[in-house]
């Protein structure tokens, strides 16, 4: 019997997974279309070794996905996961700032020390 139910969850895993991989492969190419729109972009020069300008917005894409897949697969456990919803929407805003404004390192690390501590 332990065996039949270990094989469930890693059906219900595998199949998690699969939801959260297929919008990933969907959105994330409608995010490099709004990046390069709204002209959220790492352009070359400096230290940087590309040659064109490369498009963030790929962290939100994948952060949609994730949510999608966890919430249609487990719809009635949502509100046990709302401190890692809160703390993840937290790290993506501040992924999301830093991509349109920049921030320094110390910055970014304090920001999601806060984002961690407040997942309980």
């Amino acid at each position: 019997m332990e065996n039949l139910q270990e094989l469930q969850w890693e059906t219900f895993y595998f199949l998690v997974f699969g939801i959260s991989l297929s919008f990933a492969l969907l959105f994330t190419p409608l995010a490099k279309r709004l990046a390069l729109y709204f002209d959220i972009v790492d352009r070359p020069g400096g230290r940087k070794i590309h040659t064109t300008v490369i498009p963030y917005l790929g962290g939100l894409s994948i952060y949609a996905a994730f949510w999608l897949g966890v919430g249609l697969s487990m719809p009635n456990h949502i509100a046990q996961l709302a401190a890692i919803v809160v703390a993840g929407t937290m790290v993506m805003l501040l992924g999301l700032w830093d991509d349109r404004n920049g921030m320094t390192p110390l910055v970014k690390l304090v920001g999601q020390a806060i984002a961690g501590s407040s997942a309980g």
